[in-house]
């Protein structure tokens, strides 16, 4: 390697040699690895963060210095900072690299769209189904973001598809629970022991408290939902199905955009 040229390891969308050729940038030996000790946090942003027993993958690159200094310029992605990390190859080769991150204090809110390009292009790549369901499964914010009533709160994955659960109120994220990364079938196991996700601590209770659905009304509000359920399953079952099949089979159907956009907007978005 010469000494204009850096060893960069990348984890993030600029895994892609396409995304990097379209800004100019042409790495050569490109090679999956990981590094140990690092785990990787997806907000508007994405990152490495400094975690015990976490291990991060990527693509290890070799690019010239300035075009490293170049890609890190952006407006983007100005607020990176290179750290220098051992990276592990095939074959227990380790190899000195830089790595950009981003620091935790700028890492804020959520980013579903980032996430999902993120998971195809892992996933395109051949990286750990393990270290992909850490991407796919569960989308949590990052603590002390600022939300507000109906922005997305957290997302939910499953094979292609994604539901953005919006904020019932506004507020500051105290806690999340980061189990359901590794543990995402605790949500329909046990939901109301195991599946809570955020804790919110409200900036606009006063205002946004006769907004929620509490005591009573909160039994006739889940009657109106079972009730929704079953007119959109019946309508879409007329729609789509021509044969008799029954209406849980169709809800199998992964491939179906338009009827889990549906569900989504329906029982999520309002």
């Amino acid at each position: 390697m010469s000494t204009n040229e850096v060893m960069v390891f990348f984890y993030g969308l600029f895994m892609d040699e396409s995304l990097l050729a379209s800004k100019g940038v042409h790495p050569t030996d490109p090679t999956i690895g990981y590094v140990d000790g690092f785990g990787l946090h997806i907000g508007e942003r994405a990152t490495l963060l400094p975690e015990a027993n976490s291990r991060a993958y990527g693509v290890l690159m070799k690019i010239a210095s300035e075009d490293a200094a170049a890609l890190y310029s952006e407006q983007s992605v100005a607020d990176y900072v290179a750290e220098a990390v051992v990276v592990t190859l095939p074959g227990d080769i380790q190899v000195s690299a830089v790595c950009y991150n981003l620091p935790e204090a700028k890492l804020v809110g959520t980013n579903p769209e980032y996430a999902a390009a993120l998971l195809a292009l892992a996933t395109r790549l051949g990286l750990p189904d393990s270290y992909l369901g850490q991407i796919r499964k569960v989308v949590l914010p990052i603590v002390n973001t600022e939300i507000k009533k109906g922005e997305i709160l957290f997302s939910i994955r499953h094979k292609n598809h994604s539901f953005d659960i919006p904020s019932p109120i506004s507020g500051k994220v105290t806690l999340v629970n980061m189990e359901h990364i590794e543990h995402p079938e605790w949500i329909v196991a046990k939901p109301f022991e195991l599946s809570w996700m955020v804790c919110l601590e409200p900036s606009n209770l006063s205002d946004e408290l006769q907004t929620l659905r509490i005591g009573e009304g909160t039994i006739k509000w889940y009657q109106e939902e079972i009730e929704k359920y079953d007119r959109i399953i019946n309508e879409l079952s007329k729609e789509k199905l021509k044969t008799s099949e029954s209406k849980d089979l169709m809800l199998k159907d992964q491939n179906d955009e338009e009827i889990w956009k549906k569900f989504s907007k329906s029982f999520f978005h309002t």
